[in-house]
């Protein structure tokens, strides 16, 4: 730089020095000197040369230059120290959530000598805070010509927060770690399963996010937790009707005598109902209640549960007969009939199936009439789980599984509360009629003598 000559009637002015400390490190001094021109001759020394005074400020280099008059003939030269351990003074504490140092170094300098650490990195001094960036900032006029403020934040490197999750009725642990940016979750073998989940959230440049939701007990393991049980009331149409009785009405007639030639004649019939007797169950509402698991096995759950809880008793297809033969010597006659019957579907206790009918308008047999008269089966088996008259207790009506919060599962296992199902007396019978000569729609086989 070219300066203008110094009148020589003006005379020159003594060098002078501003002193002022920029950091607490007593060493640490930016300064400037008032120059005559006359003193250096023309030219200006470019920035970053060393102070001439190296024994006093060996540290010290030229960083910026103003001109100090009007004439032109003054000039200030700022000294600035260079920045060395800089971490003993340059930080601050926030709160008790960031630590921010703030690095002033040459702009040449960044990021070659100060090169950002990983995300996550501690700080070397207060290690509980670990890195997250870096801001660029100016500085005072007097040193931007050569130097930057780097400020580079540290937060508290990982954080453990407790979170109640209404999905799982339960609190959840949460811990938010700084990581390096681009962090793999399947390299660093955070891999989610039932019971804990990770995912990692974009911070900026420099770090990332890392945050683990976990379930877990201390031993690393998921244990079925039983939730609060739901007590409701609902309708239900699927409780079978209960059979009663089963009765076979017979009735019969038989009439003997001799024809115009005197030989002995007879002839024998019969005809029947049957009558299934049934009370059909209350319509409800009837009393539920809801057990609530949360499992990472679901499946075992469900198994566990059915073969322990109790069922409603279910109805089978059932068939019942009735037989019969009659026959005679003198006169002689013979007949047999056999008709088989389906039963109403319900369930039912020990029933005995009765047969009851008339001859001839009387319970007595005609004199020479041999009638073999049977039903198959003669009892029906009570069935199982009913205990004859009514449902009482808790009956398994529902199994339902529902995925929820941290890859696990929900078991909803709904039970019906009954007591006092079925009235005290039949509501309703179901009957049929039968003849030889009918064409219902029942199994039949039947053989016949004529009289002679």
């Amino acid at each position: 730089m070219r300066l203008p000559a110094t009148p020589k009637s003006q005379p020159a002015p003594k060098r002078q020095r501003v002193l002022s400390f920029v950091s607490p490190d007593v060493a640490d001094i930016l300064f400037y000197e008032t120059v005559d021109t006359q003193r250096i001759g023309v030219n200006i020394p470019e920035y970053g040369t060393s102070h001439p005074d190296s024994i006093k400020w060996p540290h010290h280099e030229l960083v910026f230059v103003q001109q100090d008059s009007e004439e032109g003939q003054l000039y200030r030269f700022y000294y600035a120290a260079r920045r060395e351990n800089q971490d003993d003074y340059n930080y601050e504490l926030r709160d008790g959530s960031e630590l921010i140092r703030t690095y002033v170094i040459k702009r040449a300098d960044y990021p070659s000598k100060l090169t950002p650490p990983a995300g996550g990195t501690l700080d070397s001094v207060f290690t509980e805070y670990g890195f997250v960036g870096d801001s660029i900032r100016s500085v005072d006029e007097s040193l931007s010509s050569i130097y930057i403020a780097v400020q580079r934040r540290f937060i508290l490197p990982e954080i453990i927060e407790t979170v109640y999750d209404p999905n799982i009725e339960t609190n959840v642990k949460t811990v938010k770690t700084v990581v390096a940016s681009n962090y793999n979750l399947v390299t660093n073998n955070k891999i989610s399963g039932p019971g804990e989940t990770f995912e990692v959230r974009h911070g900026n440049k420099f770090h990332d996010i890392l945050i683990k939701q976990t379930v877990k007990n201390e031993q690393g393991q998921v244990p079925n937790r039983t939730l609060d049980t739901v007590y409701s009331a609902q309708k239900y149409d699927a409780i079978p009707q209960r059979l009663d009785s089963v009765v076979f009405s017979y009735v019969s007639s038989f009439v003997s005598g001799t024809d115009i030639e005197g030989n002995a004649r007879g002839q024998y019939a019969e005809d029947n109902t049957a009558e299934f007797l049934v009370t059909a169950p209350s319509s409800g509402p009837f009393k539920t209640v809801t057990e609530r698991t949360v499992t990472t096995n679901p499946d075992g759950l469900i198994d566990a549960i059915l073969a322990t809880s109790n069922s409603l008793p279910r109805p089978k297809r059932e068939d019942v007969s009735i037989k019969y033969a009659a026959y005679s010597f003198n006169p002689p006659n013979a007949q047999a009939a056999a008709r088989q019957y389906s039963l109403p579907t319900a369930i039912h206790g020990l029933v005995t199936v009765q047969t009851t009918g008339t001859i001839n308008g009387t319970t007595v047999t005609p004199t020479g009439l041999i009638i073999d008269r049977s039903t198959t089966p003669a009892t029906l088996a009570q069935t199982p789980r009913f205990n004859g008259t009514d449902l009482v207790g808790a009956y398994l009506i529902d199994v339902n599984i529902r995925r929820t919060s941290l890859d696990l599962f929900i078991v909803e296992a709904t039970s019906l509360i009954l007591n006092g199902v079925y009235p005290a007396t039949s509501s309703s019978s179901s009957s049929e009629s039968s003849s030889e000569s009918s064409s219902e729609s029942s199994s039949e086989s039947s053989s016949e003598s004529s009289s002679y």
